[in-house]
């Protein structure tokens, strides 16, 4: 899924990122499908490789950055939810980790938002 286009450059222009010479999307710029690609990648990554170390820090980096994408929005819940489930893989709780409700509740903010353009 491509990004939402909506990102500005640094220099505070909006040109298509097709246009741009490089990547300026900032880690932190709000963006639900942004953070829908690091949730569903860190998902992914323990349900694929599982809680080995390495990937356990990949998964925790993809929540972290999911997570900063949320919290200038209106979904500061969604980004609280995304947050716990990192903190659960941290502190090697992974048993403790649903990922349904944060999966269905991504599911329904991209429809909405999909739906806008």
């Amino acid at each position: 899924m491509n990004c939402c286009g909506q990102h500005k450059r640094r220099d505070g222009s909006t040109e298509p990122a097709s246009d741009r010479p490089e990547r300026k999307i900032l880690p932190d710029d709000p963006c639900v499908f942004c953070a829908y690609k690091h949730f569903h990648t860190a998902r992914r990554l323990v349900q694929e490789y599982g809680y080995t170390a390495e990937n356990r820090g990949d998964a925790v980096g993809e929540l972290v950055l999911g997570a900063w994408h949320l919290w200038k929005t209106e979904n500061i819940r969604l980004a609280e939810k995304v947050r716990d489930i990192r903190h659960k893989i941290e502190h090697r709780r992974e048993s403790e980790v649903d990922w349904g409700p944060a999966t269905d509740e991504f599911d329904l903010l991209i429809k909405a938002e999909a739906s806008k353009k």
